[in-house]
């Protein structure tokens, strides 16, 4: 389990970071939702950004031994439709 919740947490502190949300926390700048540069993220972001979340979960899942065939990527068992109905 630990294996698995260290990479995600780095992700999501990550993706935090890069979106401006960890932005938040700082208390530095309690004003960062009346700043110009507070947005609200697009549906193609959102979009975006799940898809790195799947992308990480997906890396992670543990495929079985007894499985004969290889893990397929992500694009072979999650659509664009199912991502986009997700978000």
């Amino acid at each position: 389990m630990r294996k698995i919740v260290l990479p995600l947490f780095v992700g999501i502190v990550c993706l935090a970071r890069d979106t401006g949300i960890g932005a938040a926390t700082d208390t530095t700048s309690l004003s960062t939702a009346a700043s110009p540069k507070a947005r609200a993220l697009t549906f193609a972001e959102r979009v975006a950004y799940q898809r790195a979340i799947e992308e990480v979960y997906w890396r992670h899942r543990i495929w079985p031994k007894e499985n004969p065939y290889h893990k397929p990527s992500l694009d072979a068992v999650m659509t664009q439709a199912q991502l986009e109905k997700k978000v």
